[in-house]
């Protein structure tokens, strides 16, 4: 089959400071620079039929076309986006960001025309330059509203089949202050992030900062410092950068994220895969001579570079992989603290995420994020640099370098949103994410009460979870508190010893002091049955809505607001996650229901999984 190159495409690309359409080019040659550390860089011998160049290098990103043998002389390839940049010689190279093969050397039989080597002698390349726009202020990702949006969106084809998104490029004014007294000359090379290697020395890149660290410090036998990181994107890709102790104090309240930059003189190296999650081989170092310049021309440059997974897909994606993931927040739990291995006490909250293929992941976030998240509109939430686990299935986490985005402005965010709304709220997601972090093994299996036992649930050798809503109808408070061990791995009842001291039998040890722990038992009802079930400390504590050390206090000074908690927790209605189980005793056998976890209702959650149900019925 025969194609027609691009004529005149070669001489274009090589005097153009970029370009983003389609270009049909034949591969005359291929070769890997040398290079001793660092991805292999390959610099293509490309011709238009007419003429022929050799300044053509693959960007790092595109490695996996040679990898997979898809890079052959004579194969005939779509150039989809490429950047300038000029060499230390005054040479210009052309780097391809993106290009697709078009027909392979096979089908193509042979090179195409005749072309002639373009003499290019005494050329440079013109340095990047902003594209021109109108002006807009420009919002951080985080604050972006769908349906408030003025930027431009730029998308670009993945070389894994999804779509790259830059959001937010438009023009914004940044403050005058500067790191240095130098400012990028008009003869400065400004370079795309995704052509720089450690072999170049002067080069110069204008780049949006989108996410900053907080300044960390550290001690170990080789002394003190602290450090803090950011990262930053242009238009061809993203890099991660690091300061260290002088260069935290030069670096630190200049960098703002949102705003863009002219940073040059730092030092490239290798990128350290345990702690970035940045698509890019290389990240950076300050130094002492290191600069960083506002930059007041901001067009052109994105706000955040998203490469977005389908929730279906997660399933064949390998644990511990980073991803950035978008859906619509279907439900969200309440803020959690939960006791680090450090002994450190963090905020958690998980989100159930669902998207147009059908399927609902859980994401997790951490500290600030969790604890300011709302998902009371169910909004549209997209995580840059998520961490996919097999916890429970499929399951991600926020890191502390990924970037939360509610109601980003991005064309996702539109059509999810469209999506939901039209119908997709009412659909039946099959969640990746099968267990709950609820006890070991539980499942999230709605069942009504009286399913519970005409189903025979918790008479096989393992136990059986389920979840419910129901009402809590009556609660025995008497023996509901005891006293315990205030040891902290032991929470066994203690003997008063009448002498001020408290024993526990477990520790053989007497302690001055003792710490109330509940253990209570409830009736719960749904509109079909009622059913006895045990609840322990935490809980207890979140049914009753007061600590245990409270309520013991408050039994023994005042017993009216002991009873009146008990009085306004009755006919309360919940979500119940239990667990169910034969248990015998004295020879007894008897089904055990105890309560994993409670949780308020989302109303409108649980309407819409009635109206699912309702329809399963009727088809």
């Amino acid at each position: 089959m025969s194609v027609e190159l691009t004529k005149g495409a070669v001489e274009a690309l090589i005097n153009s400071p970029q370009a983003d359409s389609d270009i049909i080019l034949q591969l005359l040659n291929i070769r890997q620079l040398s290079n001793s550390s660092g991805p292999p860089r390959f610099r293509l011998f490309m011709s238009d039929g007419q003429h022929s160049s050799p300044s053509f290098l693959l960007a790092t990103q595109m490695n996996h076309l040679k990898e997979d043998n898809l890079l052959e002389p004579n194969c005939v390839c779509i150039v989809k986006k490429t950047i300038n940049n000029t060499l230390a010689d005054g040479r210009c190279v052309v780097v391809v960001l993106d290009m697709e093969i078009l027909q392979s050397a096979g089908e193509t039989g042979g090179r195409i025309g005749n072309p002639t080597l373009y003499d290019a002698t005494g050329k440079k390349c013109s340095p990047q330059k902003p594209s021109s726009g109108p002006s807009v202020p420009a919002s951080p990702p985080s604050a972006a509203v769908p349906g408030s949006s003025n930027k431009k969106n730029t998308t670009l084809s993945s070389p894994r089949g999804h779509e790259k998104h830059f959001v937010g490029k438009s023009p914004m004014k940044t403050s005058p202050a500067k790191a240095s007294n130098a400012s990028p000359s008009s003869s400065a090379k400004v370079m795309p992030i995704a052509s720089l290697n450690p072999y170049q020395s002067k080069w110069t890149i204008r780049a949006r900062v989108t996410n900053k660290s907080s300044i960390r410090t550290w001690s170990n036998s080789r002394g003190e410092g602290k450090l803090f990181s950011f990262e930053i994107v242009d238009e061809s890709g993203e890099i991660k950068i690091t300061a260290f102790n002088n260069e935290v104090d030069k670096f630190f309240s200049l960098v703002e994220q949102g705003k863009v930059y002219f940073i040059t003189k730092a030092t490239l190296k290798v990128a350290n895969r345990q702690y970035t999650t940045l698509k890019n081989d290389y990240e950076m170092t300050l130094q002492a001579h290191s600069s960083i310049v506002p930059c007041d021309d901001t067009g052109g440059i994105p706000a955040v570079l998203c490469d977005f997974v389908p929730i279906a897909e997660l399933e064949n994606r390998e644990k511990d992989t980073v991803v950035d993931v978008i859906g619509v927040c279907k439900s969200a739990e309440d803020v959690s603290r939960i006791t680090t291995k450090t002994s450190r006490e963090v905020s958690k909250r998980a989100l159930h995420l669902i998207d147009p293929t059908g399927k609902e992941v859980t994401a997790t976030l951490w500290g600030e994020e969790a604890e300011k998240f709302d998902g009371s509109q169910q909004p549209v939430v997209a995580i840059k640099g998520a961490r996919l686990s097999d916890f429970g299935g499929r399951s991600l986490s926020a890191l502390f370098s990924s970037t939360v985005m509610v109601n980003p402005d991005l064309p996702e965010a539109f059509s999810l949103r469209a999506w939901y709304d039209q119908g997709g709220y009412a659909i039946d997601c099959q969640s990746l994410t099968e267990t709950r972090s609820v006890g070991s093994g539980a499942k999230t299996n709605w069942k009504t009460l009286s399913d519970v036992k005409s189903e025979q649930l918790g008479q096989g050798e393992k136990a059986d979870y389920f979840t419910c809503l129901a009402s809590v109808v009556y609660i025995r408070k008497e023996n509901c508190l005891y006293r315990a061990c205030p040891s902290a791995e032991c929470n066994k009842k203690v003997v008063d010893q009448q002498n001020g001291l408290y024993r526990c039998e477990k520790c053989n040890q007497e302690f001055p002091n003792f710490k109330y722990r509940l253990l209570l038992s409830a009736n719960l009802a749904d509109f079909g049955d009622n059913q006895w079930v045990t609840c322990f400390q935490e809980t207890a504590e979140v049914l009753l809505g007061h600590s245990a050390e409270t309520l013991g206090q408050l039994r023994d000074t005042d017993e009216t607001a002991f009873e009146e908690v008990f009085q306004k927790t009755n006919f309360t209605t919940h979500i119940f996650r239990n667990r169910v189980k034969l248990e015998t005793y004295n020879d007894e056998s008897r089904v055990k229901v105890t309560v994993m976890e409670v949780l308020p209702v989302d109303h409108r959650e649980y309407s819409r999984r009635l109206l699912s149900n309702i329809r399963k019925l009727a088809s």
